[in-house]
């Protein structure tokens, strides 16, 4: 048996050995390579090969024990996930070709979009017209249990394989709101979740409504005509509506802030290596008085919009502080049908700010006009953020009464 684990010892090392002589001939070559490590001159790394041995050769369970695939995305998925960031993430096969699709289609399940805080799932944002959305799930919402089952301490991938499910299929969601210590259970059914981002219409004469409630791979063109719609129905405030939008593709958010600010700087990423990338609008942008409303449910690719708005003064911000999401993921597809979501960049403002949220709280947007919404009661239906008539949106009323002062 000792014989059998030192063997595969010497395969792992062989096999490690001309994968670094592959990524030093690409030019991608790890700091595992780079450091040395690959000899075996660490601690770390020589227990690493050690473990793999004695579970190869000892482990009770001898098919788990020689399924090479199962062990290497295993240590892939720790690899990832001793990073400490709730935003990269590994994913299998079945796992990557469920999430593209949630990126660029259509996908069964509740409609919300999650992250990892402090070991808790807390909700970003629900998608609108989604069933979360109707039964009241809300932004910053800690989701401690799925049917029964703790999901203290999860990965948002590991959650969302338990939040999704069949169509017609019913999920409970134990939800901890705020300071409250009594969980409050949310029976919900899936469906379909149609991934329609763009929502418009006149609120009254001149007063036009634009709301955005994810940043997927059609929004931009949809919200460029939704613009031109609204400009032939006799536009001249507008009211862009970026709540509870958790965020999306980077692309896609510069094109949209392109169409609010004049030509000049959207958001800069910054690398590790010190590299900059500037995102421009190419201008001219909306030409027309335009009031952004946000609030903690405002993530990512939404923040990189109203921050845009904000600092290149193309717009006033009312609502509450964002949710402070100023990491860029690049998506890797891997050789075996999985995928890697990992942070790459830091962005900023067109000031130079970074929003990303810190454990002391900091971080986030914080608005021009500061208005916080009524309060939801127990039991009672969220508020509609495009209904103007519920006295409880008090950022909408609000952003409607600006709005009508600048239409004149």
């Amino acid at each position: 048996m000792r014989r059998k684990a030192l063997l595969l010892t010497v395969i792992a090392l062989l096999v490690l050995s001309n994968v670094g002589t592959y990524l030093i001939s690409t030019g991608q070559v790890p700091w595992i390579y780079q450091r040395g490590t690959i000899a075996g001159k660490t601690p770390e790394y020589r227990s690493f090969l050690q473990v793999l041995g004695y579970i190869q050769g000892q482990f009770v369970d001898e098919a788990r024990a020689q399924n090479d695939a199962l062990l290497i995305r295993g240590a892939t998925r720790g690899m990832v996930e001793a990073l400490d960031d709730p935003y990269s993430v590994y994913m299998d096969p079945q796992q990557y070709t469920q999430f593209v699709t949630g990126v660029r289609g259509n996908y069964t399940g509740v409609g919300i979009e999650i992250t990892s805080v402090d070991g808790y799932i807390t909700v970003i944002a629900p998608i609108k017209d989604t069933p979360a959305y109707r039964v009241g799930i809300l932004p910053q919402d800690r989701i401690v249990a799925v049917d029964g089952r703790s999901i203290i301490g999860f990965t948002t991938q590991e959650a969302s394989e338990l939040i999704r499910g069949a169509e017609g299929t019913a999920v409970v969601l134990t939800i901890r709101r705020g300071d409250s210590t009594q969980p409050v259970d949310y029976s919900i059914v899936r469906e379909l979740i149609q991934l329609r981002t763009v929502f418009a219409k006149m609120l009254e004469a001149g007063i036009g409504y634009l709301q955005i409630s994810a940043f997927r791979e059609d929004t931009a063109a949809d919200c460029e005509r939704a613009l031109t719609g609204l400009r032939q129905e006799g536009l001249r405030v507008l009211i862009l509506d970026l709540r509870d939008n958790p965020g999306g593709l980077l692309d896609q958010a510069v094109q949209v802030a392109g169409l609010f600010v004049p030509q000049g700087r959207v958001v800069t990423t910054l690398y590790r290596d010190g590299r900059r990338e500037e995102h421009d609008a190419r201008g001219p942008g909306l030409g027309l008085p335009l009031i952004t409303l946000v609030n903690g449910g405002s993530a990512s690719a939404s923040e990189i919009v109203s921050g845009a708005i904000q600092d290149r003064q193309a717009g006033t911000l009312l609502g509450v502080k964002t949710f402070g999401k100023a990491l860029v993921q690049h998506l890797f597809t891997l050789p075996d049908g999985g995928g890697l979501k990992l942070s790459t960049a830091r962005y900023l403002t067109p000031n130079g700010r970074d929003i990303n949220r810190a454990e002391d709280g900091t971080g986030g947007i914080v608005p021009d006009v500061v208005v916080e919404n009524g309060a939801v009661d127990p039991g009672r239906q969220r508020v509609q953020l495009d209904d103007v008539s519920d006295p409880r949106n008090l950022q909408l009323r609000q952003a409607l009464e600006l709005a009508r002062q600048r239409a004149g």
